[in-house]
């Protein structure tokens, strides 16, 4: 397909190409998108660069960029976590979700509304998805409310509690925390993350939760999600684990998945040919996320679309 007969469609680090005499204008190419994508009504649009209404016309070699904002948070705060940006990422095309390094598992918690399956090595990790699977809503109702400086070991709570608020009293921290931070009582990220989970309880019970290495998990067709400790900089999340992760073996491995593989990484990182999908605002500074996907069944179905 040669450019100049098509329109250059780009969603974070999708580029598609449609043919130009099936669209005449950007109303047509946002129905295909939002439609693949899951986009709100309304996402802005760039036309060449410039910002543009529904009704522009469009024309061969024309690139359209839509541009979306991070979405609202689910779930708790772990390191690394996509609580706040999963809406950016390409919406599921199976209705099985698996995460085999789920952590706070947000591409699940925004999108996961069919079967989902989170997998993670991290016995803590899986230990508070267990909890959740069974908590009722007084469970979380009832957890404590600290202020600053406070310690949750001092509180009446399991072991899987203990955990759960220690992503709460030091929000995205690298481990385990037991003092509630002055940001945290401020930014009142306690009952925020409690309001969270009550709204997601009843769709978490038919989840199913494992604990175990990511390759014994069964090669079956779903939509993987693939956020394993980054290549540099996930020496955070299990020092121990991580000086020792093969990435060329993971690579084979993402590669090798049936169905839509989506995986998660930073700018660094080197062992798929990533590209940058948005750009987050940190409590220290911007960073840049980035993903591999295997985009070739996105460009089918678009074709289909419009």
């Amino acid at each position: 397909m040669e450019t100049k007969s098509t329109v250059k469609v780009i969603f974070g680090a999708n580029l598609l190409e449609i043919p130009a005499c099936e669209v005449q204008c950007v109303a047509d190419i946002r129905s295909a998108v939002c439609e693949i994508f899951s986009l709100p009504d309304g996402i802005p649009a760039l036309l060449d660069g410039v910002s543009c209404d529904n009704g522009q016309p469009v024309c061969p070699g024309n690139v359209v960029e839509f541009v979306r904002k991070a979405g609202k948070k689910e779930g708790f705060p772990l390191f690394g976590s996509k609580l706040d940006k999963a809406g950016n990422y390409p919406k599921p095309e199976y209705d099985l979700i698996i995460e085999p390094f789920a952590g706070s598992a947000g591409y699940s918690m925004h999108y996961g509304f069919g079967t989902v399956w989170l997998n993670d090595l991290d016995k803590d990790i899986y230990d508070v998805w267990q909890y959740l699977k069974t908590a009722d809503r007084e469970d979380i109702e009832r957890l404590p409310e600290l202020k600053a400086g406070e310690d949750i070991r001092d509180f009446n709570l399991t072991n899987p509690e203990i955990l759960l608020m220690g992503y709460a009293v030091n929000p995205y921290s690298t481990g385990r925390r037991y003092i509630c931070t002055k940001w945290a009582e401020k930014g009142r990220e306690i009952q925020e993350i409690k309001n969270r989970l009550l709204h997601s309880l009843e769709r978490i019970r038919s989840w199913r939760i494992t604990c175990g290495d990511y390759r014994t998990l069964p090669d079956i067709e779903a939509t993987w999600i693939i956020d394993p400790p980054y290549q540099h900089g996930g020496k955070h999340y299990n020092p121990k684990n991580h000086k020792s992760f093969d990435y060329r073996e993971l690579a084979a491995w993402c590669r090798s998945r049936p169905g839509q593989v989506i995986v998660c990484e930073n700018e660094l990182a080197n062992w798929l040919p990533f590209k940058p999908i948005m750009t987050m605002n940190g409590r220290k500074k911007n960073y840049r996320e980035y993903i591999w996907t295997n985009i070739a069944a996105f460009m089918r179905k678009l074709r289909r679309a419009v």
